[in-house]
């Protein structure tokens, strides 16, 4: 049995608006707490502990500006101390920028073992001409 709904009682139209009501308010609430790529855990129900709601933090920014020779590889740091996390990041994506003409860039990549709560080291192989590139990054805990 619920508060709405009564076992043999007729369907009202009344009880019905107050269902959507409450559905609609309830989506509302949970959609303004959380965001995508949230945990959440329920607590522990037989004991009555309060749910957790762990949003992610992203973080956005760019390395300095490098010349990459064709045939050398060429180190970036990536640093996001700004973010504040907790702890290391558990995703890092990467976009090479450059001028114009300058389209020949192979996949930058991170180095294993150099990511830390406040930085990470990518790596970058030249390829074609030598040119100055920037990496722009998202991290995410």
């Amino acid at each position: 049995m619920s508060d709405t709904f009564n076992d043999g009682d007729p369907i009202d139209a009344t009880l019905l608006q107050k269902l959507k009501t409450d559905v609609a308010r309830a989506t509302a609430l949970a959609g303004a707490k959380v965001s995508a790529g949230s945990n959440i855990s329920v607590g522990d129900l037989a004991n009555k502990t309060p749910a957790e709601i762990t949003i992610p933090i992203f973080f956005g920014g760019k390395s300095d500006k490098q010349t990459v020779v064709s045939g050398k590889k060429s180190t970036f740091t990536l640093n996001y101390k700004g973010a504040g996390f907790s702890g290391k990041p558990s995703a890092i994506t990467l976009t090479a920028i450059s001028k114009d003409g300058l389209a020949e860039i192979l996949s930058p990549s991170i180095i294993s073992g150099t990511v830390t709560q406040d930085s990470a080291k990518a790596q970058i192989w030249g390829a074609g001409k030598t040119k100055d590139i920037t990496l722009f990054f998202i991290a995410v805990q």
